[in-house]
């Protein structure tokens, strides 16, 4: 009788040691210890407004956190000239890169979309700790990409940019400090174009153009 219990116990630990060990080795490569997508899905849409992208990813973010909120984002690669990650005439763009903070954790995370794939903790470095102050971007209250983007193509004679993103001080509240959308035009002739416009009223602040490493104020009333 002990015998044939000892056996049962022995099959037993069998069975179990191994669950125990893939129990340890889950629980200790969760997300902070993983590089890549950690969590995704994916949208039939391919070419997102920075606003609507904004709320493509919004259930991604909240399920990583309730409080989470988008601090900055950029649209269009930065590195290629592959057409497919042009920013398209309607103002819309395949590749969108979000920062997102959540103050509870202290910590933040990298959203991509990329051709309707969502992705969380993304990016060279997908994820880390507050070193200041989560500041959302209001979103409700800035124009969107598209809109920036046709008061950028009035003053560029239609050359659309090869990227676009938003800028904001480390300090602000509400509308009285400004936000601002940034975009870079490269034009024909080879001079690079930057025009910045104010996030929440559409006005075009400055213009600026740099030629073999010389940069010049354009001034905000400049066309091409």
């Amino acid at each position: 009788m002990n015998r044939r219990l000892i056996f049962v116990i022995l099959i037993l630990l069998l069975i179990l040691i191994p669950l125990i060990i893939l129990f340890v080795l889950v629980d200790r490569s969760g997300p902070e210890d993983e590089r890549g997508w950690l969590d995704e899905y994916s949208s039939d849409q391919e070419f997102f407004t920075a606003l609507e992208a904004a709320y493509l990813i919004k259930p991604l973010m909240t399920d990583w956190n309730q409080d989470s909120s988008i601090t900055s984002f950029s649209g269009g690669y930065l590195w290629t000239d592959d057409p497919l990650y042009d920013v398209q005439a309607d103002g819309r763009i395949r590749f969108w890169h979000f920062v997102v903070c959540s103050p509870s954790s202290g910590k933040w995370v990298s959203i991509e979309v990329v051709g309707g794939e969502v992705g969380l903790g993304v990016s060279d470095k997908p994820w880390g700790y507050l070193d200041k102050e989560c500041q959302s971007v209001p979103l409700e209250k800035i124009i969107d990409s598209d809109e920036a983007l046709r008061i950028a193509l009035d003053r560029t004679g239609g050359v659309k940019p090869s990227n676009i993103h938003i800028k904001k001080p480390s300090q602000y509240s509400d509308s009285d400090v400004l936000i601002s959308w940034v975009q870079t035009f490269v034009l024909p002739e080879g001079e690079v174009i930057r025009i910045e416009i104010d996030a929440f009223s559409g006005d075009v602040i400055e213009i600026v153009g740099s030629f073999e490493s010389d940069e010049i104020n354009l001034g905000s009333d400049w066309h091409r």
